[in-house]
């Protein structure tokens, strides 16, 4: 006899995270902040208005999962100050461990995003050449890393 979860689909995302990189060029390092977002659940055949944003400043980002298709599910940001740049999937930890309503999805979703480029350079003489070719250099990282995804293994 095959186990129920072998018979079942696998759930809908449950364990959802973003994780907003924060990187500048001048600077050696970069910074990572994770949060929960709130997780609305939608399907193919509703309405597309649903998805956009309610408020100024919300940002929202759709995670295409089909079960249907175990292949990585995807995702994209509907805010243009936003940009994904890829999707990571993980066992959650301890989940599974208290087993409350039922059946879910023990794989942790991880939205990876970064700021889009914004033209923000003024070429003047207090900037030197070094300044404007890193921050050219880390647009085009940026760029780059966005453009690839969802192509670019995780």
């Amino acid at each position: 006899m095959a186990s129920p979860s072998s018979q079942n689909p696998p759930e809908p995302p449950f364990y959802v995270l973003v994780s907003h990189s924060l990187t500048a060029p001048s600077t050696a390092g970069s910074s990572t902040t994770l949060s929960h977002p709130i997780v609305e659940y939608h399907y193919a055949d509703d309405s597309p208005h649903n998805l956009l944003p309610r408020t100024n400043g919300e940002h929202v980002f759709v995670l295409d999962y089909n079960e249907a298709h175990l292949t990585s599910p995807t995702a994209h940001s509907l805010s243009s100050d936003l940009a994904v740049r890829g999707v990571k999937v993980a066992d959650a930890p301890g989940a599974g461990v208290v087993a409350d309503e039922g059946p879910k999805n023990n794989k942790i979703y991880v939205i990876e995003t970064s700021a889009t480029p914004v033209e923000t350079m003024q070429v003047d003489e207090q900037h030197s050449a070094e300044i404007v070719l890193a921050e050219l250099k880390h647009r085009n990282a940026v760029i780059r890393s966005i453009l690839d995804y969802p192509n670019s293994p995780s």
